[in-house]
């Protein structure tokens, strides 16, 4: 089983120096990558496949080691870069290799699906090839995978990377770990609260222990309600404990949205002021905090309902399509249900529960109890917080009428 565990961890100077040393070459080193293939798909107007990427790869290898690397003008750099780019691990150049091949995959299939859904407008707007990594706007981070048993060492909860040290004592799984053969990759991310490591490795299938219920559930993912279940239970975000807070860092981004736009409106290099860029990394980190409340609380509902039940059953709802109504866009965004999906998913696998995903189709329209389906003048509308059955007068919370339909949907 493929386990994931992320640890906030506190480097000194001279490691945060070496860290984001390491973050900017993982980007230099994707963009000089990218540079090469899209010179060779001008040339040829083909897919760049894997096997010319490698070489791209070989002939970064080749020009750092005869301190012969060149910028986009063909001017070679100086000796202290030539030296920073040498101190740079191999595997960071192998996953950034990786990395490019993924991006190439993802931008020919949206464009083919574009191509045959007859979107010339879409296509328009969108980029033909991967874009080049800034440094203002994507995230600082590398990775490091295993390339031989000698690449991480744990000695005394400490984790050794290429010459650098971190501690893990945080780590669920610690004792269990074989540093030569569990590790796969490890990830290091800087953040607004800070750095953050990310290690992923292979623990046993029996780690994750619970009592079997034989209960089966059907949730209904909502708005208002979060989550409310066959049961008659149901789980809102105001209740949470953190509510008042969401609340408060609402205003607090508003009035910090205002006084920044009145300094790109006064200043005409507002991108250049020091200012600027320190409430904008206010602001970050605020969103951030708030996105982390919000998934705290998907983590506490979802724990929930997988010790409980053995199997759960959800929509298989698409959110970006529910998206499209500008006036729901909003909260619908902040309920997150795709990371609630992606969380029962993989929290699944590790307590054996079965998740099922049926469609969403009438689930709200239909009764429960005679299966009478709403059509036309009478179809439930969204301000309707009652399900009104007409043909046996049941009358019920909607959401809870939902649940039910889910849970007879997967039987």
């Amino acid at each position: 089983m493929i386990y994931t565990e992320k640890i906030k961890i506190k480097p000194n100077k001279i490691l945060e120096n070496r860290l984001i040393l390491l973050c900017n070459n993982s980007r230099f080193i994707y963009n000089f990558l990218l540079s090469e293939s899209k010179k060779y798909k001008k040339e040829l107007k083909e897919i760049v496949p894997m096997k010319e990427i490698t070489n791209y790869r070989k002939k970064y290898r080749l020009l750092v080691s005869e301190s012969r690397m060149y910028d986009k003008y063909g001017e070679i750099y100086d000796d202290e870069f030539q030296k920073i780019l040498k101190s740079t691990p191999s595997q960071i150049v192998d996953k950034e290799c990786e990395f490019l091949k993924k991006a190439w995959d993802d931008t020919i299939e949206f464009i083919k699906k574009n191509e045959k859904a007859k979107k010339p407008k879409s296509l328009e707007k969108i980029h033909t090839s991967p874009v080049f990594k800034k440094i203002n706007k994507d995230k600082m981070s590398f990775t490091i995978h295993r390339k031989n048993e000698t690449n991480f060492k744990i000695d005394k909860n400490i984790l050794k990377i290429s010459k650098m040290e971190f501690k893990i004592s945080k780590c669920r799984f610690i004792k269990l770990i074989d540093p030569s053969k569990d590790i796969k990759l490890i990830t290091i991310t800087k953040s607004n609260y800070g750095w953050y490591l990310s290690i992923c490795i292979e623990i046993p299938n029996n780690v994750f222990s619970r009592n079997l219920t034989h209960k089966e559930v059907g949730i209904d993912w909502g708005v208002s309600k979060f989550a409310t279940d066959s049961d008659g239970n149901y789980y809102s975000f105001k209740d949470e404990d953190n509510y008042k807070k969401y609340l408060k860092m609402e205003k607090r981004i508003k009035k910090l949205n205002k006084i920044l736009s009145n300094k790109k409106n006064k200043n005409y290099n507002w991108y250049k002021s020091n200012r600027y860029m320190k409430l904008r990394n206010k602001i970050s980190k605020l969103y951030e905090s708030m996105a982390n409340i919000r998934r705290n609380f998907i983590h506490h509902v979802s724990k929930y309902y997988l010790m409980n039940y053995d199997s759960i059953v959800i929509e298989d709802i698409k959110s970006s399509n529910m998206m499209k109504n500008h006036k729901l866009a909003r909260s619908i965004a902040e309920s997150m249900f795709y990371t609630w999906k992606v969380i029962l998913t993989y929290k699944s696998l590790w307590y054996g529960n079965n998740l099922s995903l049926v469609s969403p189709r009438n689930t709200s329209q239909k009764c429960s109890s005679c299966g009478n389906i709403k059509t036309g003048d009478d179809k439930l509308q969204l301000k309707e917080k009652v399900y009104k059955c007409n043909n046996c007068g049941l009358e019920m919370d909607r959401d809870y009428n939902a649940s039910i339909n889910i849970l007879n949907k997967s039987k």
